[in-house]
């Protein structure tokens, strides 16, 4: 896969998800796995969590099978430095 594609893909799907708690958003792929991390300042609410789940979902419908989507969060509280795997799409500034 091209990962200029990738990345594009992966950076309009988070259009309209992010919300203050994010901190990064990073997406990966291995074999035919796209994987997009979400990394949260604090527990996701659960509309958070339907909001990652949308962008997965708009993510992957970039790409026919035999690719899947995995979404993972994690909850890395700030001033932390945030270890991402993959390209990073999305940094929040933090002072």
């Amino acid at each position: 896969m091209e990962k200029t594609k990738l990345i594009i893909s992966a950076m309009r799907s988070l259009w309209n998800v992010i919300t203050p708690n994010v901190r990064k958003v990073s997406v990966n792929q291995i074999g035919s796995v796209i994987s997009i991390y979400f990394y949260y300042d604090k527990q996701p609410s659960d509309n958070e969590i339907e909001l990652s789940d949308e962008a997965a979902t708009e993510l992957i419908a970039d790409f026919p099978d035999p690719f899947l989507i995995d979404c993972e969060r994690h909850i890395v509280n700030f001033p932390e430095k945030i270890e991402f795997q993959g390209y990073l799409i999305y940094s929040r500034f933090e002072t």
